[in-house]
């Protein structure tokens, strides 16, 4: 069997959050963000700079800089690049890519970008 990715490497702890909208008891929704798996991983910055940006605002350029989490696939939870984010370090991640890796559901690499807070 080959390896995909030395369990060794998964030496950084993430949380996996997800939005969930709630009905409150009046009938109003809300959004909330809600963890819903707390998995060790490796974090990388994207050495191919694919994802790195920089974009002028009216407060000057700002720089996105990607990060790549690899951690096991997670069995009962489908991740969606539009419903999940990371928190790492106390820092928000916005998924940009998603990647089963070799499409055998044990890996999953994620890029994602430092959310604005």
């Amino acid at each position: 069997m080959k390896k995909l990715v030395s369990i060794g490497d998964l030496k950084q702890i993430i949380e996996i959050q997800e939005l969930v909208t709630e009905v409150d008891n009046q009938g109003f929704q809300s959004e909330k963000w809600t963890t819903v798996l707390k998995t060790r991983c490796k974090v990388e910055f994207d050495k191919s700079y694919k994802l790195n940006k920089e974009v002028a605002t009216a407060e000057g350029i700002t720089t996105f800089t990607a990060r790549i989490f690899t951690f096991r696939y997670p069995p009962k939870i489908e991740l969606s690049v539009t419903r999940h984010r990371i928190l790492f370090k106390g820092s928000y991640y916005q998924f940009q890519v998603l990647n089963n890796i070799e499409e055998e559901n044990r890996f999953v690499m994620v890029w994602a970008n430092l959310i604005c807070q």
